[in-house]
Parts: structure tokens; sequence; C-alpha cells
């Protein structure tokens, strides 16, 4: 960021062109929270049942206390999810790299390729990227969609060392030298990752422009994720450069939050949660990251009148704490969709989960039907007709029950 927009970043009260991108950005942002929490119900149903989760009932209380089995949940959405997300992480990792170079002629060939996919490698490597995979493809298969952000982390630590003593050769002595002055002790920066970084996005803190479908997403106008902070991590974000302003940010107040709370699962930064703890600046902060095409010149961002894709952090919707050219060179959001089966007829395709969530249900209940059909018969009643079944070997619960002679 240029030291001009930090200065607007860190106003305590923004200036009308950033409160202007602003408005723009939550107006966005909350027309996709709309759209996407209509899934969050079946989302929550799916990770029950891929889960085996089940409300116990009156029935399962009886027969807990008298040690016989509870009605149960078949754990097919399980087996298939989790046979599907094998598979596929079988297929990614088959070869030595999942980002495998290959050549396109003979200039590629050399050592020039070998320094290329040992890079690569290396990312996938400190990126935990096999792990981050499995993540994002439990996700498709549940949740209809998984998400992966890719971004440029750079981080470093200062250590102290002594500086060199200058040393100077005497005369005639025979090669002996003499420090001037004592060594002095010199800050350096030690480099202890540059590279990139990968997230998983939880798929009830994702957002897109859902005015496109899923399919041609990367069409639309935006897309963003959000995530929980506490107020002292965003401070030590600014005083590692990356945000400014975080001073000014509010918790969120009842109204606010009340038109929010319906389109987010975020529960730790509602009013009731962070009202104690406000005047301490201990509450947590809703931390939007955001990619939005835009043309800079119109919010005096720059001079540029070319449309680009430009990386803003957003604190509580209230303020813009960053401002940044993605600089992408593929000029496309740095988000990684994954998708069952896209479908450009529907704005989310349908998941393993919720594809077998009716097979399930039929299952599950035939069992269930059929162990409380066997616990009645044990402990059900009978009609009998006592001018033919010896009533005393019935009610004595005897091993076997005697008919009467003229039976």
């Amino acid at each position: 960021m240029t030291p001009e927009l930090i200065e607007r970043l860190s106003a305590e009260i923004q200036d009308e062109k950033l409160d202007e991108l602003r408005s723009m950005l939550v107006r966005n942002l909350n027309r996709s929270r709309g759209d996407m929490a209509k899934n969050y119900a079946a989302w929550d149903k799916a990770l029950d049942t891929y889960r085996s989760i089940r409300t116990a009932d009156a029935q399962d209380a009886r027969a807990r206390n008298k040690g016989e089995p509870e009605k149960m949940t078949v754990p097919l959405s399980f087996a298939q999810v989790n046979t599907l997300v094998t598979f596929l992480f079988l297929a990614y990792t088959q070869k030595e790299s999942i980002f495998e170079l290959e050549a396109t002629g003979p200039e590629d060939y050399g050592p020039i390729r070998e320094a290329c996919q040992a890079i690569l490698n290396r990312e996938e490597r400190q990126t935990r990227y096999h792990s981050k995979l499995v993540q994002a493809l439990l996700d498709m298969a549940r949740f209809k969609i998984g998400a992966m952000k890719t971004s440029w982390r750079y981080s470093s630590k200062t250590i102290q060392r002594e500086q060199s003593a200058i040393e100077i050769p005497f005369a005639g002595m025979g090669g002996l030298t003499m420090s001037m002055e004592e060594p002095a002790l010199q800050d350096d920066e030690v480099i202890t990752y540059e590279g990139n970084e990968v997230d998983v996005i939880s798929p009830y803190n994702f957002f897109f422009d859902t005015r496109q479908p899923l399919s041609r997403w990367q069409q639309g106008r935006f897309a963003a994720d959000e995530t929980e902070y506490h107020f002292q991590d965003l401070r030590a974000m600014e005083k590692a450069g990356s945000l400014t302003g975080t001073e000014h940010i509010t918790a969120f107040t009842a109204e606010a939050w009340k038109k929010r709370d319906e389109g987010t699962r975020l529960g730790n930064v509602s009013p009731q949660d962070t009202k104690s703890g406000e005047p301490k600046k201990d509450f947590m902060v809703c931390l939007t990251t955001i990619q939005a095409k835009i043309v800079p010149a119109d919010y005096d961002l720059s001079d540029s009148q070319e449309e680009e894709i430009w990386l803003f952090a957003m604190a509580n919707d209230q303020r813009l704490l960053s401002a940044q050219p993605l600089n992408a060179p593929h000029g496309e959001f740095s988000y990684d969709i994954l998708a069952l089966s896209p479908d450009q007829h529907t704005e989310l395709c349908d998941s393993l989960s919720s594809l077998i969530d009716p097979l399930q249900e039929v299952i599950t209940w035939l069992i269930n039907a059929r162990v409380a059909a066997v616990r009645q018969n044990i402990e059900g009643r009978f009609v009998v007709d006592p001018s033919f079944v010896d009533l005393s070997t019935l009610t004595a619960g005897n091993k076997y029950i005697l008919l009467k002679k003229n039976a």
C-alpha cells in the first residue's frame, strides 16, 4: 500500500470515496450471504448424516436403561464420501508431485525444469497441501462445494549478531593486528518463509457473486471469505504491515448484528459475546477478505482507468483495513472451487451426501423398524384363549407354555 492510501485508511473517519467503496462491497456480500445461507440447514443435515448423529427419543432412553440397542443411523454417507475422497486423493497423488511440469519444447529440458519442479515440490511440503486437499475434498462431497485460497506469505524474524571488528595491522609486528573498537550488535532480518500459502475455506464462510452459477463463478464481480480474529491479533497484523487503522475497530452493535445473524455461522462476534469485553479491547472481530473487480480511479486508489482485481480487508463490515491490487498474472480470483458436477442451470450442484441421504434414510428406517418390531414381540401383549392355554404356565414365565388336554 502506498503511504497516501495508508493515511486514508488510518483516518478515524474514512473519506467519502472509501466509504462508497465499503458500501458497495458490503452490498455485494450481503446478497451472497443471503443466497448461501439458504443452504446452511441442508449442510447441517448432511454433516449430521455423515457423522451418524441423530437425536435420541424416549424409546432410545428406555432401551439404554434396559441395556438394549438404541435406534441407529446406517453410515452409508460416511462410507461413500470417504470412498470418493480416498479415490480422488490417490488419483491426485499417484505421481511424485501433484503439480507436475511437462516440457512443451526442447528449451524446457535440462536444469531449469528440475529447478522449477523442486520449487513446486517444496511449496507442496511447506503448505501441507496433501492434508488440505483432503479437507477440501471432504467439503465438496458433503457440502456441495470445497474452497481453497492461495495467497503469498512472507515472514521473517530479527536476530542480533556482532559486527565484524575492524582490525589494523601493525607494521613490523609479524602480521599482528589490533581491533580498534568493541564489536557492536546489529539487527539482521532473517526470512523464515517466502512463498505460497494455501488455506481451506469452510463453505459456511465462502461467498461469491451468486448472480452467476457456480460453473461461471470466475466471471462474477467478487469472491470473499471471512473468519474470526481477536482484536489483539489484528493489532499484531498492523505492526507486521498487512493492515492499518485497527485502533478504530468497534464491536458489532445489536442493530448491525441483527442484519448479519441469519447469514453467518460466526458466533463469537455477536454483541452478546463482545459487549462486556469491548472497553478492554478484548473482543472478536469478523475479518472479511474480498477480491473484487473495480476501476481504481473511481475510488482514488490509483490513476488506472482499467478494471483490475483488488484485494481488500474489512472489519465487522465497518471499515476497510487494507486495499491493494491482487497483481495475479492469471488475472483471476485466487480461489479454487471444487464441485462434484458443475451445472450451469443451478447455483450450487448436488453433493454426494445429499444424493445418498434419501437412500440412507430408507435403509435406516427399515433397520430401526425391525429392531422395534423385535422389541415389541418380546415385550408386547398376546391374545390368549383360556379354554386352550394353561394360563398358569404363561403368567409364571415358564420356558414352555402348555396347552390344556382338550386343546
